[in-house]
């Protein structure tokens, strides 16, 4: 089915739109990051030193995900990739309360991390493509992307 012009430009003011709102409810890092370390430590029984590396192995797998994740938008598009990115992380966020071991954060850590690479990669990149082109684009995208 294919859209109307018109319809394209409704769709983009409204992703535009709802942009902060989503920002907004998908990255409270300072909110989450403290809890799931308490978590981890006090429910799941991790020593501290266990859930710091697991958070460097997070950075690492970070890393190693941006150049297959690149590709993968290209090959996929923005808006199937923003998908999948949150339901990964999502997913990996579950999975965490259900982890019996370790290894088993780690491998949640790696997933985590494709999740965000995704995400972080889309998420702009479709606010900036909703934009109307003309000189003031940039302003306005660092206005709406904080």
């Amino acid at each position: 089915m294919k859209i109307t012009e018109e319809q394209a430009i409704k769709s983009k003011k409204k992703n535009v739109r709802i942009f902060p709102i989503y920002k907004t409810v998908s990255w409270d890092l300072l909110f989450y990051f403290p809890i799931i370390f308490l978590f981890l430590t006090q429910v799941k029984g991790f020593s501290a030193s266990q859930v710091l590396f697991a958070d460097a192995f997070y950075t690492l797998s970070n890393t190693f995900w941006q150049l297959p994740v690149t590709s993968l938008v290209d090959r996929i598009g923005k808006k199937n990739c923003l998908i999948i990115g949150n339901v990964l992380y999502s997913a990996s966020i579950l999975a965490m309360i259900f982890m019996q071991n370790y290894y088993e954060l780690l491998l949640i850590q790696f997933i985590y991390a494709l999740g965000y690479s995704i995400k972080g990669i889309c998420e702009s990149n479709i606010l900036y493509d909703s934009l109307p082109v003309g000189e003031k684009r940039g302003k306005v995208f660092s206005t709406i992307d904080r």
